[in-house]
């Protein structure tokens, strides 16, 4: 009787090691109550990035000419961060 077992490569190993601990913690964070009412405790955070459009063509940065009053006003009411760097 010849031994049947599976040999995988590592690197599906791996794979499958990942897609368990996923399933296990979607599974899991189903039955774990979420935070409600004024004591949960925790902020909302929305991150707004754009590849496509230079910062001076937004109100908020100082263009006057710019309509754009959603971004004004989540800017307003939020952080606006006014440099950036990018590490290569």
């Amino acid at each position: 009787m010849r031994n049947s077992t599976l040999k995988l490569p590592n690197w599906a190993k791996y794979i499958t090691l990942v897609a368990v601990i996923t399933f296990v913690v979607a599974v899991y964070s189903e039955f774990w109550p979420a935070p409600t009412g004024l004591d949960a405790n925790f902020k909302n955070c929305l991150i707004v990035t754009f590849d496509t459009t230079r910062a001076d063509a937004i109100g908020s940065y100082g263009n006057m000419n710019a309509y754009t009053p959603n971004l004004d006003r989540m800017a307003d009411n939020g952080v606006l961060f006014k440099r950036c760097k990018v590490l290569k």
